[in-house]
């Protein structure tokens, strides 16, 4: 074991220095990044000698499109609405970077972006608004990104075109998230993609937070040390957080006042121990998507997740744990949390903000048990994800590929480096073991595809629903509800099979 943790910690170092190389500026410049390259048509050849091919667009160097305008309808959500929307420099670094892809994009390819950013309130605001763009005939905007699970209704209503037909599209680059190409792909047609311009998906990975001074005031061993020895579980987790609690405020009652070991909630903050247990329920296979869930282990993992929740003394569950509440973060930035489970969101729109002056760090979700080879990083179904309108005229459908294609790219080259490697690694972190294991977190990322489908077939409630309870009852549970899911796996495949584009 001792073997493992020192080839393990030697690989994520070596990733996180040459990650930091990346990003620090070179002397004197007030580049961001040192990868901003111009990529005209005649540079990419060359850039492509030294850089991995995975990494570059391999587009035809006469590509140039003599100023027409893109039109883009964006999600409006805090934490996605700057992905494209950047109309000027002002010093800030993600807005900058931004800004600069954008342009990178326009100069190669002789294209106008133009983004209209949707509802920051209104999760379905851009599906509703192109269905009606479809059902009109209305040719306003030509691309789309909206909440990742949102997208099912407008897909089958055959409001986007099938990307895998898409010329100058390549979605076997890496700049693209192929664990998210692998679930949203049924092998014939795949009507969404997320890539490196979704700082959503970056902000929406959920890790656990701890309290480093709380850890030494308990003795407890440092969880970057249990990360790397491939001991952080869910066990580990809840025997380490049991005989944390002080009843602050003397009421004799367990409240949201009081000191705990760990934070949570029973609804959303469960979500992500289904994927770091490793669980699967929709799976593409030969052309269609299969329901297959292992029954066995489903009703393990409540177990576990219902013994650290509901039969720990040292675990309070706040009332309201939807995504983006601020109750769980809050506990936490007040000093009255060892852990909690949140998202990288949480940490740069509430934590750092609010002026916590406590050491903390970061780490994966704990593992199922030691015997589970990975960490696995479940991201929060709201992540955008980018489409075609369907009333994109079939000429133009290769300009669309080509700007889709350049935009995830030059994401790659300006906006993860800005964000990832600067803004989050050194602003928001405090500590170089945090910033490996942002890297361990990010490089464990499992798509799920039955949270991104969740909208439709509402398979995430009805778990929800067993673990809140807390009581055991899946075994009953899933048989009564194992038929919808079928159902609505059924229907799934079905719907898509009768889209002809």
């Amino acid at each position: 074991m001792k073997t493992n943790r020192l080839v393990i910690l030697s690989l994520i170092t070596a990733i996180a220095l040459l990650l930091c190389a990346c990003a620090k500026p070179e002397e004197g410049s007030s580049d961001t990044t040192v990868t901003q390259t111009n990529l005209s048509a005649d540079s990419e050849t060359e850039l492509a000698e030294t850089v991995d091919m995975n990494y570059i667009p391999e587009l035809p160097e006469n590509l140039y499109y003599g100023g027409q305008t893109i039109s883009f309808l964006v999600e409006g959500q805090s934490f996605a609405a700057d992905e494209f929307y950047a109309p000027n420099q002002n010093g800030e670094i993600v807005n900058d970077a931004v800004y600069e892809r954008n342009m990178a994009v326009e100069d190669r390819l002789g294209v106008k972006l133009d983004f209209t950013v949707a509802s920051a309130s209104d999760v379905y605001d851009v599906g509703n608004r192109i269905e009606i763009c479809v059902n009109s005939g209305d040719t306003s905007f030509n691309i789309t990104t909206m909440p990742g699970y949102t997208h099912t209704r407008y897909v089958l209503a055959g409001c986007y075109y099938n990307l895998l037909n898409i010329e100058n599209l390549n979605l076997d680059k890496y700049y693209w998230t192929q664990g998210f190409n692998e679930v949203m792909s049924n092998g014939e047609k795949q009507y969404v993609a997320s890539g490196m311009y979704s700082l959503s998906m970056l902000r929406n990975m959920y890790i656990t937070l701890y309290n480093k001074d709380i850890f030494e005031a308990n003795n407890l061993e440092d969880l970057y040390d249990l990360v790397l020895n491939g001991q952080w579980t869910i066990t580990k987790q809840s025997e380490m957080v049991r005989n944390i609690y002080n009843d602050v405020n003397g009421n004799g009652q367990k409240d949201q006042l009081d000191s705990y070991g760990f934070v949570s909630g029973t609804s959303t903050s469960t979500d992500p121990y289904w994927v770091a247990f490793g669980m699967r329920f929709l799976t593409p296979r030969d052309g269609i998507y299969m329901h297959e869930v292992n029954t066995e282990k489903l009703i393990d993992c409540v177990d576990k997740i219902q013994d650290l929740l509901f039969r720990n003394e040292g675990v309070f569950c706040v009332d309201s744990d939807s995504a983006y509440s601020t109750n769980i973060i809050r506990i936490f930035s007040e000093n009255r949390a060892a852990m909690c489970t949140t998202m990288i969101y949480q940490i740069e729109n509430f934590l750092t903000p609010s002026g916590f002056e406590s050491d903390y760090g970061i780490a994966p979700m704990p593992k199922y048990d030691e015997a589970q080879e990975n960490y696995y990083t479940h991201i929060q179904d709201q992540l955008s994800v980018m489409s075609i309108v369907a009333t994109v005229p079939e000429d133009d459908l290769p300009m669309m590929g080509a700007v889709m294609e350049l935009i995830s790219a030059m994401s790659y080259k300006y906006v993860y480096n800005a964000y990832y490697n600067t803004a989050l690694s050194y602003k928001y972190l405090q500590n170089q073991e945090s910033v490996i294991m942002l890297d361990l977190v990010y490089r464990s990322i499992r798509i799920e595809a039955t949270f991104i489908y969740s909208s439709k077939y509402a398979m995430l409630g009805k778990m929800r629903s067993v673990v809140s309870s807390g009581r055991n009852t899946m075994a009953s549970a899933y048989k009564g509800f194992q038929k919808v899911w079928e159902a609505g796996t059924k229907e799934l495949n079905e719907g898509l099979e009768k889209l002809n584009h």
